[in-house]
């Protein structure tokens, strides 16, 4: 209940797992807020199936408000309908041929920029033979509304509804996409790979999904590229900097309790005690960390 996750927070600006757990209710949802070090204003909400950060859908306002980012017109300008074309499987840039699914690199707007990235979605053909590509963008998150965050990883794209038509010549060469489940089972990721879990409606400057689990006591969002330990008893995820330990300890460690169960683990032994450690749902990891790991990031 909201007086007792008042009654309980902790000095720092979040409420520990430790504390929150005790204080769960099982009627419906606990909304609170959270104030930390990538939002100065971030609703979190605790729910019977675990704590989940909420993405807050900021509405595009008509004045004073930006256009979606212009990735057509800087990647080599889009093409009207020529009138009686057809679709058609692929097209050939250089000695590469492109389809439909491919994703791929577009010329950035200057050379030291970072090429746009995009899905094809269509191809089309006209009587004069001259081809237009459909393509799906895919944004950085300094790209969309918000900016980057703490818990955005370097190669983290969002899927969008922005659409465009470009010329062939604005492609560079295909990418990888994968989801988060996929990216973090890479053995070795290339420049070109890249991940995806967030929809960006550019339109409106909203999330898809505008909830994610968050981790560890610091309470953020997963990280891939951010090294995090699994605890052994209740399934939760830590940074080792925040369990005050380095990474290169934990590392030569062959087991990790947390402390919360270690502490629950000691008091199994007194007369009387009923406790049981609280272990994550599976279903609340798909934005996290991929299972039967002990370690994520590098």
């Amino acid at each position: 209940p909201r007086s007792c996750v008042s009654a309980c927070r902790g000095g720092r600006g979040y409420t520990p797992r430790s504390r929150f757990s005790a204080c769960r209710g099982d009627t419906g949802c606990t909304l609170r807020m959270h104030v930390s070090a990538f939002r100065a204003s971030t609703k979190y909400f605790r729910c019977g199936r675990g704590r989940c950060s909420h993405l807050p859908n900021l509405k595009r306002s008509t004045r004073n408000a930006p256009l979606a980012t212009p990735h057509a017109a800087m990647a080599g300008g889009s093409v009207g309908s020529q009138g009686g074309e057809k679709s058609v499987a692929n097209f050939v840039v250089g000695k590469e041929k492109f389809r439909v699914g491919d994703t791929v690199t577009l010329r950035p707007p200057s050379a030291d920029a970072s090429p746009f990235i995009g899905r094809i979605d269509d191809i089309k053909k006209g009587k004069s033979d001259q081809v237009r590509v459909h393509v799906c963008w895919y944004y950085r998150p300094e790209e969309a509304r918000g900016g980057r965050k703490g818990f955005h990883g370097s190669k983290e794209l969002f899927d969008s509804d922005h659409k465009d038509w470009v010329t062939p010549d604005a492609v560079n060469g295909k990418c990888r996409v994968h989801t988060l489940a996929e990216y973090q089972q890479l053995d070795d990721v290339q420049e070109f790979d890249f991940f995806t879990r967030f929809v960006y409606l550019a339109s409106r400057g909203e999330f898809k999904p505008d909830r994610v689990p968050v981790y560890c006591l610091c309470e953020m969002p997963f990280n891939p590229d951010l090294f995090m330990v699994e605890c052994e008893g209740c399934s939760e995820w830590h940074h080792p900097a925040c369990v005050q330990l380095t990474q290169e300890e934990v590392q030569k460690m062959t087991h990790f309790v947390c402390a919360e169960c270690t502490k629950l683990h000691l008091k199994a032994g007194q007369k009387g005690f009923k406790g049981n450690v609280r272990r994550r749902d599976d279903d609340e990891d798909q934005h996290g960390p991929v299972m039967k790991k002990r370690h994520t990031g590098s």
